[in-house]
């Protein structure tokens, strides 16, 4: 083997054991709670069972759809709650995009919400497959990740939230 051939080889193999590496830290150090594989049905999220376990428990039971998502909008929780709005099984909700799901003419809400700051509230409708629009009231905050979480509760009158 040439030597540059070599050394090029020694530097791949050096930035994939770095890699290999920062990933075992910081499953150490707690800051992954899902991993994303892809397979050949498509992408499936793994969440890790930790000490969370009872407030994921309470989370999964709640009366209110809840969701984790990334700041670009893939769930990467959901309960049962938020799969029965918009009419999916919740294996499919998980990995799937919140825009995705909400109806075309809020999706710009849903993106504005994401990209803010702060605690976050609008009225916004789902898109439940074959069904007709639900509106829900949303309210987004940040996790200490750079994830966002997000609730969500049936509209069930003629109060209104300030969007944004």
């Amino acid at each position: 083997m040439p030597l540059d051939t070599q050394e090029d080889r020694i530097r791949d193999l050096q930035g994939r054991l770095d890699e290999a590496e920062e990933t075992l830290r910081a499953f150490r150090s707690g800051e992954v709670d899902a991993i994303v594989a892809s397979g050949p049905a498509g992408d499936q999220v793994y969440t890790l069972k930790g000490a969370d376990e009872t407030y994921r428990v309470m989370v999964q039971e709640m009366a209110e759809g809840a969701l984790t998502l990334t700041l670009d909008g893939l769930i990467l929780f959901s309960n049962k709650q938020f799969a029965s709005m918009v009419r999916s099984p919740l294996e499919r909700v998980i990995g799937s995009r919140i825009l995705d799901l909400v109806a075309a003419e809020d999706a710009h809400i849903v993106s504005e919400l994401l990209s803010r700051t702060g605690r976050r509230k609008a009225e916004v409708r789902l898109n439940p497959a074959g069904a007709a629009s639900v509106p829900v009231y949303l309210s987004v905050s940040e996790c200490n990740s750079g994830r966002s979480r997000m609730s969500l509760r049936h509209c069930h009158g003629p109060e209104r939230t300030e969007t944004l």
